[in-house]
């Protein structure tokens, strides 16, 4: 699920200064409504229940966003944005044992006016099994997920630069399908744990280190052996993807 026209209109005014130059004029076209700069900062946390596992759903039009994995609550969360129409919402819900929790920017048309300001951080519940999907239409993404009980995680970004942290421990499998856009995309690898990495570049290129590639996959010294893998598919549009093993 591509997030594109509906982060159109927030991309002005917010790093990486690229994707304002590319947007500017399209704004204008798409007859966005201007908005003054409000700043605002608020905290959620949500309590994971009966849940003995949950599906995470995260979607941000346009902005920074960091995640990392965090004991005690299903999500502790700081936002701080400068529109009063990027208020997140967060809803959450309990079904037999399954909790469902998202995340999401409402839809806007509001052309923001100088720098503007829109980032989450959010903590994840790092013993409770999860299932994470990550939509962020525009901007940069910071991830930090090791040591998490993750098992499938998904992440589309349009254009900007996402990092993914995966290093550390792993006493689970993983998979992982990250899809990017125009930008950069860097994902940090384990030691440990067993890797093998799908990559395909569209207008740009893979650098590798610390795996070796066999039968088109990309795959480091412990797959094969550890208890724990990790298998993820990778797909670039425009820019360079970096997988880094340790």
């Amino acid at each position: 699920m591509r997030n594109t026209g509906r982060g159109l209109c927030v991309l002005a005014g917010m790093r990486p200064a690229a994707i304002i130059a590319i947007a500017g004029a399209s704004l204008l076209a798409a007859g966005c409504v201007r908005y003054e700069r409000q700043d605002t900062s608020e905290s959620k946390s949500v309590e994971a229940g009966d849940a003995t596992s949950a599906q995470v759903e995260i979607e941000m039009g346009a902005g920074e966003i960091r995640i990392e994995g965090a004991g005690g609550k299903l999500l502790e969360a700081d936002f701080r944005y400068s529109v009063p129409e990027w208020k997140p919402e967060v809803r959450y819900n309990v079904s037999a044992g399954r909790g469902y929790l998202s995340i999401r920017q409402p839809s806007t048309r509001a052309f923001a006016a100088g720098n503007q300001d829109n980032r989450w951080d959010l903590r994840l519940n790092d013993h409770l099994p999860l299932d994470i999907r990550i939509n962020l239409g525009a901007g940069e993404g910071k991830m930090k997920l090791s040591g998490m009980a993750l098992r499938r995680l998904d992440v589309d970004i349009g254009a900007g630069a996402l990092q993914l942290d995966l290093t550390g421990p792993w006493d689970q499998d993983l998979e992982g399908h990250v899809r990017g856009g125009v930008g950069e995309t860097t994902l940090k690898l384990p030691r440990e744990a067993g890797v093998r990495v799908e990559a395909h570049a569209g207008l740009g290129g893979i650098k590798v280190e610390g795996l070796e590639q066999t039968n088109g996959y990309y795959v480091n010294s412990a797959y094969g052996k550890s208890r724990s893998r990790l298998r993820l598919y990778v797909n670039g549009g425009i820019g360079q993807i970096n997988l880094l093993g340790s």
